[in-house]
């Protein structure tokens, strides 16, 4: 998990989990915190927007990007979403 919210630029925010719901923004559950409550939005290309994502993504080697695919798939993450290049 720790990787998925790196490629969606979220470190910042100490996230245990990030799901997509399903009018297509997405949520996370913050460190020792109870459900999903922080409301993340949808994925911008800002300057450090899906291009910084995708710089991420091929830094990673093949185990963790596999990683990666499995937990986006698991919360219902759209990688291609964040994955543009660009």
């Amino acid at each position: 998990m720790e990787n998925l919210i790196r490629v969606m630029n979220l470190e910042p925010l100490e996230l245990q989990q990030v799901m997509r719901t399903g009018d297509g923004f997405y949520i996370g559950r913050q460190l020792g915190d109870i459900g999903f409550n922080a409301f993340l939005g949808r994925p911008s290309p800002g300057p450090f927007g899906v291009s910084e994502s995708w710089r991420k993504f091929r830094k990673l080697s093949f185990s963790d990007r596999r990683e990666v695919v499995r937990f986006a798939r698991a919360a219902n993450v759209r990688l291609r979403d964040f994955l543009k290049k660009g």
